[in-house]
């Protein structure tokens, strides 16, 4: 059985994070929609409820999908080099509520073609039309915006408490990273493996506002490129 069949358990392929996912059945959730849902985008077409937003810069750059990768793969491309041009997307068909006892689950696999740019993958408030230079009231989720390989996970709900250097991305390499909220704890994820952190639970996002899956890529003087091959959201209720 293919993908999104299986899961895996550890490394950077093309399975779901098999403890991130636990609990999550999406044909069961198909079936009964009050226990929650949960969508994998494998980048074949693009959605169409999504929000598309510029940076900092003069242009916000594009989406569009790899004709020429296997297995469907969506390209974010800065529109030049100038600093802070590149596209800030927002899926806002996706909001999911970190409520009491309810479960919100986010992965993406990924790949970027340098590691001198900046880049946001996770979740976010609405209308968050810069996160890489704003990061939203109420986020969780990981980011480079020093230029570096190294990438760092925070998360915030009116103060923010972030790990440092949780994934070193080496270029053009794909690579995972997800999270898990659960009741003021948070599970992370990189590569398949749990990542072990001292995150608090007073920086977890608010259990009263929604988050949505967020995808930005910003130049900050070379071509920026990003391409997703995989992102999966999901939320059970309580």
């Amino acid at each position: 059985m293919g993908f999104p069949g299986k899961y895996d358990k550890t490394d950077n392929g093309r399975q779901l994070t098999s403890k991130l996912w636990r609990d999550f059945n999406p044909m069961a959730l198909a079936g009964n929609p009050a226990d929650g849902w949960m969508v994998l985008n494998d980048f074949h077409m693009l959605p169409d409820v999504l929000s598309y937003s510029l940076t900092a810069g003069g242009a916000e750059g594009t989406i569009t999908l790899d004709g020429t990768a296997a297995n469907g793969v969506a390209l974010l491309s800065a529109a030049n080099t100038a600093a802070g041009d590149g596209p800030n997307i927002e899926f806002l068909g996706m909001g999911a509520l970190p409520a009491k006892n309810a479960v919100v689950a986010f992965e993406v696999r990924i790949k970027t073609a340098t590691i001198t740019d900046s880049h946001f993958v996770g979740m976010g408030g609405g209308s968050a039309t810069a996160v890489i230079d704003t990061l939203p009231t109420d986020y969780a989720g990981f980011w480079v915006t020093d230029g570096g390989a190294d990438w760092t996970f925070g998360q915030q709900n009116g103060s923010a408490d972030t790990e440092v250097d949780v994934y070193t991305a080496v270029a053009n390499t794909y690579g995972k990273l997800g999270f898990r909220l659960h009741n003021g704890e948070t599970e992370i994820y990189v590569n398949g493996e749990p990542y072990t952190h001292s995150l608090t639970a007073a920086s977890h996002p608010s259990a009263t506002d929604e988050i949505f899956p967020i995808l930005a890529c910003e130049s900050e003087g070379a071509a920026a490129i990003m391409h997703v091959d995989w992102m999966a959201v999901g939320c059970l209720t309580a």
